[in-house]
């Protein structure tokens, strides 16, 4: 009878912390969903507002740029201008051109000039000396004067550094509207300012960690909520960001430690223009705040709740029990003089009571189970503490990372870009250095030199150079990790550092597919090697066993570690050669297979 009252007991206990948990994940889960299609609905709706106002502006901007072109290229005294070889009669006729071409600019802010190429190669112009170095950079980009096009097109974003603004240009053929001709007479040439689209996409609301940026067709930014990425190319970015053009969702991603909404907009009318949203999920979620308040206060009185009366359960039911059990189990091992020391006010009670007058005897006994209790807890406690060690040796990275983060933060406060700098390019280093993946791209080497040239240049007052000959399709082929680091490294500390004027280090990559062979030059153009420090060094890598570090070698010992790591990845066929002259310069080669 008894046995069956302690397993309702239990059962009850089972039911109703079962129940509670449900009920938990039931209000997790309707949270979450509600939240998550909230999120979703507003992302939709706050895109949709900015994307908006951009397309119109950028399309009201197209339209005005294609009639203004169309009505100069259809304009009268502009076509009979063209087709008259008389130099008299075109210069009576130039004082009726001239000023309804400087209407267009007067009544138009953002265009800057207006040029026109005759069928002759004649320049009619209104004889504005502004942008003529980008005038003349697109005639020869464009072939202006030779080729005929048949269609009017963009051209490409330039900048020009005395207005620091960057510039496209509108090129319409013009057709003689007076006599029927396949050829065109000419071409008119807009060029206008994209200061207006930018001042647009400042003018949206979004927070300082939001980016957004419209691109040409060759990938580079011409209007950006960062001003600094102006004329830069998509590709030159940071890697993640680079990689952020394929997305096209309004699911959240984690980029930088903070979560993000993407959009991604394609104009391909205009030059096949693309808009790039990257938005902060705080932008769009800051309103909708206090569902998730909500849910975190029910959640944390469900769990109050639970744990008051699973507490009282405990302590009433399942923790007497378990101790009577655990007690009982010493006393069938002979030990008769120990007694029960259980408080309750229910059926446990009387139990207890029947058992005690049973173990009178037993007092000593019980007290060697709480000696025995009392050192299981401290174990536990000791197991605990190895538990948490273990944890806080994982948090140390994020503890360094949120420090140069704390540093950068403090540069930007103070406006000292070197700070900003050092801290970035070493927060990316460090990431860089410890993660797991042991197999790289050339690229990610590549950046993780440029960030260390950044913070040494900034040392050593933009000492040294990095020159880069290597194909745009090798850029993708595999290489250890931290392999071409450590050997610039050793050039400027050994080669560079002490040399008199700048110091140059350049880097080239060649692929022999007949023998499946990548082979990388590292040059710098310091002081050199000494010959008998050289010659030991040499012995040491041609040798076909793994080297080992001595006194004569210890200035080289990142090659010989390299070297040793590419032997017992690769096998013996590769590795490291090295070549130097004193005062020339030193030269290092690697040798490792093609790995795509």
């Amino acid at each position: 009878m008894k046995s069956l009252s302690k397993f309702k007991l239990r059962t009850q206990v089972s039911m109703f912390i079962i129940i509670a948990t449900l009920a938990m994940i039931f209000i997790q889960m309707f949270y979450y969903i509600n939240f998550k299609d909230l999120s979703t609905m507003k992302a939709d709706q706050y895109f949709s507002s900015m994307i908006q106002q951009v397309e119109n502006q950028i399309i009201d901007l197209d339209k005005d740029i294609r009639t203004i072109s169309g009505m100069i290229s259809a304009d009268n005294n502009l076509q009979e201008f063209i087709i008259e070889d008389d130099p008299i009669v075109r210069y009576e006729m130039s004082t009726k051109l001239y000023p309804s071409i400087d209407a267009n600019i007067w009544l138009n802010n953002y265009i800057r000039t207006i040029q026109v190429i005759d069928y002759k190669n004649r320049i009619i112009s209104n004889n504005s000396t502004e942008l003529v170095v980008i005038f003349n950079q697109m005639i020869n980009d464009y072939d202006l004067y030779n080729t005929d096009y048949k269609r009017p097109f963009y051209t490409n974003a330039y900048y020009d550094s005395k207005t620091k603004d960057y510039y496209l240009a509108y090129i319409n053929p013009i057709y003689n509207k007076f006599q029927y001709n396949k050829k065109p007479i000419g071409k008119s040439i807009l060029i206008f300012s994209t200061s207006l689209i930018h001042s647009t996409i400042n003018a949206l609301p979004i927070s300082p960690q939001s980016l957004i940026f419209l691109a040409d067709g060759t990938d580079k930014i011409i209007a950006s909520t960062n001003n600094d990425l102006r004329g830069v190319k998509i590709t030159n970015l940071d890697s993640h960001v680079n990689l952020l053009s394929s997305f096209n969702n309004t699911e959240p991603i984690k980029y930088d430690y903070n979560d993000y909404h993407i959009k991604f907009v394609e104009l391909p009318s205009i030059n096949n223009w693309y808009l790039q949203f990257l938005i902060s999920k705080s932008d769009i979620t800051s309103d909708m705040l206090p569902i998730v308040h909500n849910g975190i206060i029910i959640t944390v009185a469900f769990t109050i709740l639970i744990l008051f009366f699973g507490i009282r359960m405990m302590f009433n039911i399942a923790w007497p029990i378990s101790k009577i059990t655990s007690q009982l189990k010493h006393i069938g091992d002979g030990h008769y003089k120990a007694r029960l020391k259980v408080t309750s006010n229910n059926e446990l009670g009387i139990i207890v009571n029947d058992i005690n007058n049973m173990l009178s005897r037993q007092e000593t006994m019980t007290k060697k189970i709480f000696t025995t209790q009392d050192q299981l807890y401290t174990l536990e406690l000791e197991k605990k503490e190895a538990e948490l060690s273990a944890l806080q040796s994982q948090i140390n990275p994020h503890f360094l990372y949120n420090t140069l983060e704390c540093i950068r933060s403090i540069g930007i406060y103070h406006n000292i870009s070197e700070i900003q700098q050092i801290s970035t390019s070493m927060a990316k280093i460090f990431r860089y250095a410890i993660k797991s993946q042991e197999q790289v791209t050339i690229l990610d080497e590549i950046q993780c030199i440029e960030d260390y040239l950044r913070i040494m240049n900034i040392r050593f007052m933009d000492k040294f150079n990095l020159i880069l000959h290597i194909e745009a399709e090798h850029y993708s082929l595999k290489i250890n990790k931290m392999v071409l680091q450590p050997i610039v490294e050793n050039a400027i500390y050994h080669g560079l550092e002490n040399i008199i004027g700048k110091g140059t280090i350049t880097i080239d990559a060649t692929v022999d597919e007949t023998i499946q062979c990548l082979s990388l030059e590292v040059k710098d153009n310091g002081k050199g090697i000494e010959p008998e420090q050289l010659t030991c060094l040499q012995q040491k890598l041609s040798s076909n066993t793994i080297s080992t570090i001595t006194k004569e070698t210890q200035r080289s010992v990142g090659i010989i570690n390299i070297h040793n790591r590419l032997k017992l990845n690769y096998g013996d066929d590769f590795g490291i050669n090295i070549d130097s002259h004193l005062g020339e310069g030193t030269s290092i080669y690697l040798q490792i297979p093609i790995l795509r």
